[in-house]
Formats: structure tokens, sequence, C-alpha cells
């Protein structure tokens, strides 16, 4: 990762911002896991290469084990403190975080994608806006949502509005507040 780096700083006239992108759960178990198949801290490796941290956050995850289904969840209180830590290291060197995907779609538990029209277990419109709402207020100044699709075919296979006017009302709101 290093090399690839240097060779885009080295051959990009514009000298443009570098941002590297990690998946980050706020639940502890399911970051266990991460750190048992990975070596090093992703967030800490990519905050001393980047320009700006981009971290991917998935609030509820779904998973299948054998036959098992079952779903890594998170309270508030543990996202927030997650969160902060993840900020405070960045302040410390400098660097801004964006969340560059933040769940707005399900992700349940053995599949690929949630295609039915029962509504899943994993995300829902008001889920979305609580945690989008949330991140602003722990001090993140951009947050990217992850599942227009998801959203354009609920509306127009299923009829349902509902995620397609929670990510519109998010966006009118936000845009009044904050510029980037």
């Amino acid at each position: 990762m290093q090399e690839e780096v240097k060779l885009v700083r080295s051959t990009d006239p514009l000298k443009r911002p570098i941002i590297l992108t990690t998946a980050t759960y706020p639940n502890k178990l399911m970051r266990f896991f991460a750190h048992l198949t990975t070596k090093g801290n992703f967030i800490e490796d990519n905050l001393d290469l980047c320009d700006i941290l981009g971290i991917n956050i998935y609030p509820i995850v779904g998973h299948k084990f054998l036959w098992f289904k079952f779903h890594f969840t998170t309270d508030k209180t543990s996202r927030n403190k997650h969160f902060l830590e993840i900020l405070k290291m960045a302040q410390d060197k400098g660097k801004p975080v964006w969340i560059t995907e933040l769940q707005a779609e399900p992700w349940e538990a053995g599949k690929l994608v949630h295609k039915k029209e029962a509504l899943p277990v994993s995300a829902s419109p008001r889920l979305t806006e609580s945690y989008y709402k949330e991140i602003f207020r722990e001090g993140f100044s951009v947050v990217l949502l992850w599942g227009a699709e998801f959203w354009y075919h609920r509306k127009t296979v299923y009829k349902d509005n509902t995620w397609w006017n929670m990510a519109e009302d998010l966006i009118r709101n936000n845009s009044k507040t904050k510029k980037y």
C-alpha cells in the first residue's frame, strides 16, 4: 500500500488528497474477528498513509455459519465510543475522517441481496436516519450513504418510497446546515 500511495502522489500533477478507506464494525466481536484475519490495524495504518481517512460503518451485520443465521448489533453507547476513538486517532495525526459508507440497506444473514418485500432485520429507514444523525453529532462532517440501488429497488418494485424519502429528507435537511 505504501508503494501505491507513493506512486499516486508522484504521478498526480494536481497533488489531490488521497483517501484510503477501510471497513470498521462498531460491534466488538466483529472487530475481534476482523483482527484475527488481518495483520495490523487498518485504521492506524491508513492514517499513516492518507490525507483523509474513509471508514465504512455497518451497525447491523447479518451472517450465516453452517445453518445458523445471526446478526451482530451494537448499542448507541458502544458505537459512539468506537467512533470517538477513531476520531481521536485521526485528530492526533491531523487527518479528517469521512464516513465513506454508512449502511443504509440490509445486510441479512446468508443473503447477498435482500429482494423480498418483507422488511429486513438489519436495516430500516428509521435506523439509517438515526445512525446518520448520531454520526454527525459525534463530529463527522462527511457521511455518504450506502444503498441507493436498494432504495430504488424498493421504490420501483414494491412501491415503497420510505427509503427514498428518508434519503431525500436527510440530504435536504443536511444541505441547509453543512457545506462541503
